[in-house]
């Protein structure tokens, strides 16, 4: 059964220890041990050796990893299975993916269907921004809601595309706003993009914005580190 096959249909009234098994499933990614609850409650099974990268990203997090798995071995799941431990668990709180634009609504799609977290895409509107997201029950790209925001990262779970991240103004905004506890870029293979900004910038502002969050002599390190890694990847 899906979300949808409930509209319209009276609530359903769970019994008393189903209430009690709801309470500890939303209490236990916070638990001592339950880092990655998250992952075993996902409304997908994920393959062997997705579980397993999901795990490592969470058990070594804040460290990052380039994932580099053949087309349709499932970045995208080990991606989404690591947010959602972490943002269920509360380590991750602001969570920003960075795809090419052609893929920003799959992202949200994916997200939303198979993690059921809800990721907003965030588009320019002026000096601010325009985000839309998924209602559940919605499945698909027709159910949006819409935001007005002053800026491109002022919601949680926030995907911008890597074109209008690289402008110089979003930049310069990008580098004021809130520290982020994650950040997800998709790099296309072969991809071959002109941008008024350097990758050594971008990393740098990532960097910062990524790592600010954490105790200061390991975020300089491992800033450091992410940086050399994302210019290497970019270059």
């Amino acid at each position: 059964m899906e979300l949808r096959d409930l509209v319209g249909k009276p609530p359903i009234k769970p019994s008393p220890i189903e209430w009690l098994r709801f309470a500890f499933i939303k209490h236990a990614p916070k638990m001592v041990g339950g880092e990655t609850v998250g992952i075993y409650t996902a409304p997908i099974k994920p393959w062997p050796h997705q579980e397993i990268v999901a795990r490592r990203l969470v058990e070594t997090y804040p460290y990052g990893y380039l994932l580099c798995d053949e087309v349709g071995l499932g970045k995208t799941i080990e991606n989404g299975l690591a947010f959602r431990a972490l943002w269920l668990s509360g380590r991750a709180r602001r969570i920003l993916i960075c795809p090419p634009a052609s893929l920003v609504r799959q992202w949200r799609g994916e997200m939303m269907r198979k993690f059921l977290m809800p990721f907003g895409i965030a588009r320019s509107n002026g000096n601010g921004a325009r985000v839309s997201y998924l209602v559940p029950p919605g499945q698909d790209d027709n159910t949006e809601d819409i935001e007005e925001r002053r800026s491109l990262f002022d919601r949680e779970l926030i995907i911008v595309s890597t074109g209008l991240l690289q402008r110089e103004e979003r930049l310069r905004q990008l580098a004021n706003a809130e520290a982020l506890d994650s950040i997800q870029s998709v790099i296309a293979r072969d991809a071959k993009v002109e941008t008024p900004v350097s990758s050594e910038e971008l990393s740098s502002v990532l960097a910062k914005r990524l790592f600010t969050h954490i105790d200061p002599a390991a975020a300089q390190a491992t800033a450091e580190e992410y940086r050399r890694f994302y210019t290497r990847g970019a270059t």
